[in-house]
């Protein structure tokens, strides 16, 4: 089981991370700090004013030389 730790907006705008919309909950993001060309989340667990909080299980997929 995984704890997403939701990052405040003023730290996320200088990282180079960016928030990646869930697969499973429409409306719902939560924040990657190194986010992969093509990578997809989903997300188990509550979500708060649109992004992924407290817990639940984070899965995350990216292609790498065109294999999942």
């Amino acid at each position: 089981m995984a704890t997403v730790a939701v990052v405040s907006m003023s730290a996320a705008a200088h990282g180079h991370g960016r928030w990646i919309d869930i697969q499973n909950n429409s409306g719902c993001a939560v924040w990657i700090e190194e986010p992969a060309d093509g990578q997809t989340v989903t997300w188990t667990g509550p979500c708060v004013d649109g992004r992924a909080q407290g817990s639940g299980v984070l899965t995350s997929t990216f292609r790498h030389g065109g294999e999942t």
